[in-house]
């Protein structure tokens, strides 16, 4: 029988899920004259309103070893210690392995390893167990095999039938669909994900310097369908990845690209200042948001001869406007 990783799972998958857009802002958008008709295209089965299951496209490592905690905490932008006697973290937390760049290689949820997965040699505070999607495990592993020299501790990828990933959930409880972006337009900042006060760590530099120095333009943002004359009913999954969104009647630059969907909803990568209200700093005239604006994605589907087309909202969760506003 597969067991449930950690103690730390569901309270982790709480936090993610419920932590994606607040209640008052999905009612908002979703106005009746903003939600496109479903005809055309079957609406997705409806979810138990609660329950347990295990997730095939998570898996597992274990890292374990004496140098294992130093090892993380070089390594991903969490904080693997607390307090002033750094003694390793019992919770679960969320974190990112980054380029020396500072780019995303790999977004976790890192666990203590209270069960002994490391095998019955390993000390508390020395082992660990770190999720990621099942088909990043082993790059994973790569990755860290790469950077580990002489530290002394041992990493491998644990079978399905070891140990697993589960996921439960309430009725209070809305599943969030997962992406690999930036550290900034995947909204980490705003998630728990980055230790602004950590020591150093792979991709500490540019993180930090865009965080003081820089303006994030482009951000992760959900999205609606809405009704508009000539577009045809469409189903969110039914739109490739990375198609452009651009204003309706006018030409330039992409205001965003369009990541993944289900029904009427989905999310896209979003230049703030066409695609919201919110004002950044050195915007020009030309490029800042009218809210009269309609946005559009085209592309092309199947043997679909025509040019395809479907008009496309942005909307702001509460939590990310005040993470926005609070920093400028």
């Amino acid at each position: 029988m597969q067991q449930i990783a950690g103690l730390g799972v569901r309270a982790m998958r709480a936090m993610r899920a419920s932590g994606s857009v607040c209640r008052r802002c999905l009612a908002r958008a979703f106005t009746q004259s903003s939600v496109r008709s479903a005809l055309g295209s079957a609406p997705p089965p409806n979810p138990a309103p609660s329950g347990i299951a295990t997730l095939s496209t998570r898996r597992l490592l274990t890292i374990s070893g004496p140098d294992a905690a130093r090892f993380l905490q070089g390594a991903i932008t969490a904080s693997v210690v607390r307090g002033s006697d750094h003694q390793p973290r019992r919770d679960g937390f969320y974190a990112a392995f980054l380029t020396a760049q500072g780019r995303v290689l790999y977004d976790v949820f890192v666990y203590p390893d209270t069960l002994g997965a490391a095998g019955p040699d390993a000390k508390p505070g020395d082992s660990f167990l770190i999720e990621v999607g099942a088909a990043e495990a082993e790059g994973l592993q790569k990755h860290i095999k790469k950077y580990k020299l002489r530290a002394k501790f041992d990493t491998r990828v644990l079978d399905q039938g070891e140990l697993s990933v589960w996921h439960a959930w309430d009725e209070d409880l809305a599943g969030v669909t997962s992406c690999s972006r930036g550290r900034y337009s995947s909204n980490m900042d705003f998630m728990g994900a980055i230790d602004w006060h950590k020591g150093c760590y792979v991709g500490q530099e540019l993180t930090i310097r865009t965080r003081h120095r820089g303006v994030v333009r482009k951000r992760i943002l959900p999205c609606v369908f809405e009704d508009g004359p000539g577009m045809n009913a469409l189903a969110a999954d039914m739109i490739p990845t990375e198609t452009s969104i651009g204003r309706v009647g006018r030409k330039g630059r992409s205001a965003g690209k369009w990541i993944k969907g289900v029904g009427s909803v989905g999310l896209a990568l979003c230049r703030l200042e066409v695609m919201t209200d919110i004002t950044l700093p050195g915007e020009t005239a030309a490029s800042a948001f009218v809210p009269e604006d309609e946005f559009v994605m085209h592309f092309s589907s199947g043997d679909e001869a025509d040019d395809r087309g479907v008009r496309v909202k942005a909307f702001m969760p509460c939590w990310l406007r005040l993470g926005i506003l609070g920093h400028q």
